[in-house]
């Protein structure tokens, strides 16, 4: 350049072609490790209630992919790898993770998933951020946590 400062017209043309940074994320998915995916889907469908998805097998017929879905959200279960340091918390020996699950009414889905024989972390309670929760592990150790939006403060207190 000359050192003479660039138009208005050839700043917006710089812009035009800068990438949307707005549209760069185009969609939400959890991912989850597990040694065997094909048990943990069956865990998540028959203990939490969650809709089962596709599990995908390899050329000899081990479960490398499987789906489940809560509500709107779809999730992948992936293989354990070394490569990518990917572990069930099985094999860690410790949860790696924590998934949140809105459920229509606490109470009565910790009670299905405590019949199903689900292990129950701690039972239903109200927490200050607004939410009555509970938590289960699922069958490799990992900690789900479902729960429900309590109504407003105001609510809260007239319904006691």
């Amino acid at each position: 350049m000359s050192g003479e400062e660039p138009t208005d017209a050839e700043l917006v043309g710089v812009l035009e072609g800068l990438p949307d940074a707005e549209a760069s994320a185009t969609r939400r998915l959890t991912l989850l490790v597990y040694r065997d995916i094909e048990a943990a889907q069956r865990h998540l469908v028959e203990v939490f209630g969650l809709a089962p998805g596709e599990l995908t097998r390899d050329e000899d017929g081990t479960v490398v992919h499987g789906e489940v879905y809560a509500g709107d959200g779809v999730i992948w279960m992936h293989r354990e790898s070394e490569e990518f340091r990917l572990a069930s918390p099985a094999t860690s020996g410790s949860a790696s993770h924590c998934m949140a699950v809105d459920v229509d009414d606490v109470d009565s889905h910790c009670e299905q998933v405590s019949a199903a024989g689900g292990d129950i972390a701690y039972e239903p309670t109200d927490m200050p951020c607004g939410v009555r929760e509970y938590a289960a592990s699922d069958s490799e150790g990992g900690l789900w946590s479902f729960m429900q939006p309590l109504p407003a403060t105001g609510e809260r207190d007239r319904r006691r």
